[in-house]
């Protein structure tokens, strides 16, 4: 299918989103074969633990701890698309904008393998067990560097949090560049921090103040013009309101696609 794909769109970019597991990878996949037919593959090197397991762990660590034989982790899965034949050049590494969460059995248990059950569900991303970035950033917790794994986690009460920030962003971008991967991309993009009141992440335990949000100043305070990059969800936090707030000032407002140009009520 994607040789016909490929000679069909001559000229256009093939490119595929796919496995970050090993054993999917190798049970799936004729590496060279898939190889010749794309530019450039997109590895969902994310959801490496979550919920669905009874001990916190990190949602996309950079590397795995020393004895853990899972190869969970954003290195050995680049690795091994490599090493199974896929050029590096294709490969693209996946940044994840939200992070994975436990409610903790023990509150004074607080390190990577407690013991837990799904985080009861944010405002926004609606869903026990993850939070975007910019949720996390709102739980005004403390957040622990990882310098094992390369990544982040944020404790707030029994709230356990494993995530990605700016700092654990720069070490991918690094580690990819120092071995010749090409390039990141990131999922998903309403996740982020799109006003920027997040802190910074210095590679230290550090309370964080939940965020101040900064004020709005749209030319119209009753109505808002969608724009490129926009989704409900980031529309409706910029205006202090929750996604049902939004639907109920909007009937009949469809989400997906939410088209540029549409003026919704605030």
């Amino acid at each position: 299918m994607l040789k016909d794909l490929k000679d069909a769109l001559k000229g256009k970019l093939v490119t595929i989103a796919t496995t970050a597991a090993s054993e999917k990878i190798d049970s799936s996949f004729n590496v060279p074969e898939v190889a010749k037919n794309i530019d450039f593959m997109n590895v969902m090197t994310y959801d490496f633990h979550g919920a669905w397991e009874s001990k916190t762990g990190q949602n996309s660590p950079l590397y795995v701890p020393q004895g853990d034989t899972s190869k969970f982790s954003v290195s050995d899965a680049m690795n091994h698309w490599a090493e199974k034949g896929m050029p590096k050049e294709k490969l693209i590494v996946g940044i994840a904008l939200y992070g994975r969460g436990w409610a903790l059995d023990d509150p004074s248990n607080t390190g990577i393998g407690s013991s837990g059950k799904a985080a009861p569900k944010r405002e926004f991303t609606r869903e026990d067990g993850i939070a975007s970035y910019y949720e996390i950033c709102q739980l005004g917790g403390t957040r622990k560097w990882d310098d094992v794994q390369k990544v982040p986690y944020m404790v707030k009460d029994n709230l356990w949090f494993g995530y990605d920030d700016s700092d654990s962003i720069k070490e991918k971008i690094n580690w990819l560049k120092q071995n010749g991967f090409g390039g990141a991309f990131v999922w998903t993009l309403d996740f982020d921090d799109f006003k920027g009141v997040c802190p910074g992440n210095p590679n230290t335990d550090t309370p964080v103040t939940p965020p101040t949000p900064k004020p709005d100043t749209p030319a119209n305070n009753n109505q808002y013009t969608v724009k490129a990059g926009d989704s409900c969800w980031s529309i409706a936090t910029e205006h202090g309101l929750t996604l049902e707030q939004l639907k109920a000032k909007n009937p009949g407002l469809n989400c997906d696609p939410l088209w540029v140009g549409v003026k919704l009520n605030l």
